[in-house]
């Protein structure tokens, strides 16, 4: 059985900074050993120069951060991507956003794609704003190999959107609850893939906490950030609105 081997740290999240993207996911790691060597990997990755320079910069100690692991099942994912229950560009708490992409999401947190985005009202569940991206490869994982391939798209597929109108209501739902339970803005990470309901099942993968970006005011006209790499960027380099190619 194929696994994703994923960082959880204290720090990801702060009042005025994200930490999340900083440090290493592993996808399609088989047997004991490979296991135990990636779980190391995304331990020590708590500790790469980038790393220790972000907290050196905001000025948090090395002994006030911890790193937990999770192991879990990969999902050979149709589609993948990040929810916010808020818009993370503008703060504002009645809309859910969803950026999404075909096959695995890595590539939309590492801010190699440009994801279809779609914003839903979060007390009515009306689709607010739709914009559907060319999405020009997608990262899928072979059951033969065992490994993750990068698959190009044709015109055609690269511009079609990878969720459908229902998927997008049923995320946001889903995204409700989460806020419903944690009592906060959340950021989640999913996954569409083989589930006990079909071949389109939703995988909640993982939910922090919404911090930086909560309390934002629009972004004046003609400097919109593009997703959620923007979010993670801005935090990093210590800006506003920095333009980011996902």
């Amino acid at each position: 059985m194929a696994v994703a081997i994923r960082s959880s740290a204290t720090a990801e999240d702060l009042s005025d900074a994200s930490f999340a993207g900083q440090q290493e996911s592993f996808l399609s790691v088989i047997g004991s050993d490979a296991v135990r060597s990636h779980v190391v990997r995304c331990w020590a990755s708590l500790y790469s120069p980038q790393a220790i320079e972000y907290r050196r910069r905001l000025a948090i100690g090395a002994g006030d951060v911890a790193m937990a692991v999770v192991v879990q099942r990969l999902v050979p994912a149709e589609a993948a991507g990040v929810l916010f229950t808020i818009d993370p560009l503008t703060g504002d708490p009645s809309q859910i956003t969803i950026e999404a992409s075909f096959g695995l999401g890595l590539p939309i947190v590492g801010g190699e794609v440009t994801p279809d985005r779609y914003g839903v009202d979060k007390v009515t569940f009306e689709m607010r704003a739709r914009a559907i991206a060319s999405k020009p490869f997608a990262d899928r994982f072979d059951p033969a190999t065992g490994r993750i391939q990068r698959v190009a798209l044709d015109a055609a597929a690269a511009s079609a959107p990878c969720l459908s109108d229902d998927e997008v209501i049923a995320l946001a739902t889903l995204g409700k609850r989460v806020e419903h339970a944690f009592g906060h803005a959340m950021d989640i990470e999913w996954a569409i893939g083989p589930g006990p309901d079909g071949a389109r099942h939703i995988h909640l993968l993982q939910a922090r906490p919404v911090t930086v970006g909560a309390n934002r005011t629009p972004a004046p006209d003609g400097d919109t950030p593009r997703g959620a790499m923007d979010r993670i960027v801005s935090a990093m380099l210590g800006t506003r609105h920095p333009r980011s190619q996902i």
